[in-house]
């Protein structure tokens, strides 16, 4: 029987490398969310057997919404892959509370509210795993992500207290930290249609620069998404409640 996946962030970067990785395996079904109309309407075209939804996580009624469509279509969530993240990228005292806001919302209330409503499910079955994307900044920081940064170091505290409370029921629960990409996510006032590509050469490097990586090289989206694979699969199930970090040794220098 297949294992239904929920991903959120499927139309950005790391999201469609996750579903180019898993698209063929046949024991997955996978539920991609976005909350760009047109990028969905465009992504689709290239995974066609991939299930969409649309939901804005800043809002609690529209993943309430998404919760109750999921239950009365697939009945439940096996796998849930929280990825969905946004970012600020100005100095602290540059930011406002509306952009804070709308930061905490997608990239830690979503979170927690999606594990909050799929969890009695999991509980019941007796199965579940929750993969949390999160960052090297939840353990150290750089300027202009600050709050970026405190959102990431909250999520990885809810990965380990799911992981605690939880496990007795054959659910675990990881967050991967990851770190060295090309790229910049997702800014916290984009409303752009135009669908990014999941190639890793469209793209200017992003908050670390390469020579102060140990590897002297960027992470690519396939190294990532291999080891999220990984993470979700049977072969992973007694990992429960680590931080792992994927960074090319960033964080080990710190």
């Amino acid at each position: 029987m297949k294992k239904n996946i929920l991903l959120t962030g499927a139309t950005g970067k790391l999201g469609q490398n996750i579903i180019k990785i898993l698209y063929n395996e046949k024991k997955y079904k996978i539920i991609g969310v976005s909350s760009n109309h047109e990028k969905i309407k465009q992504i689709r075209k290239i995974y066609p057997n991939v299930f969409w939804l649309k939901c804005d996580l800043k809002y609690k009624d529209e993943i309430e919404s998404l919760y109750n469509k999921i239950i009365k279509d697939y009945n439940k969530i096996d796998i849930l892959i929280n990825n969905a993240a946004i970012d600020i990228d100005k100095p602290f005292l540059e930011t406002n509370l509306e952009e804070f806001e709308k930061l905490w919302k997608v990239n830690l209330v979503a979170p927690y509210l999606l594990i909050k409503l799929f969890l009695p499910k999991m509980i019941l079955n007796r199965y579940g795993t929750i993969l949390n994307i999160s960052s090297t900044l939840s353990v150290r920081t750089i300027p202009n992500a600050t709050e970026y940064s405190m959102s990431k170091a909250a999520l990885c505290s809810l990965t380990r207290s799911i992981a605690v409370e939880f496990g007795k029921y054959n659910i675990n629960s990881i967050c991967l930290n990851i770190s060295g990409m090309k790229g910049k996510l997702k800014d916290v006032n984009d409303t752009s249609d135009i669908l990014q590509s999941s190639d890793d050469n469209n793209y200017d490097d992003w908050k670390v620069k390469k020579d102060k990586i140990p590897l002297r090289r960027r992470g690519n989206f396939q190294e990532y998404s291999e080891i999220i694979k990984f993470l979700i699969s049977e072969k992973a199930k007694y990992i429960n409640g680590e931080s792992i970090f994927v960074d090319g040794g960033i964080n080990a220098q710190q």
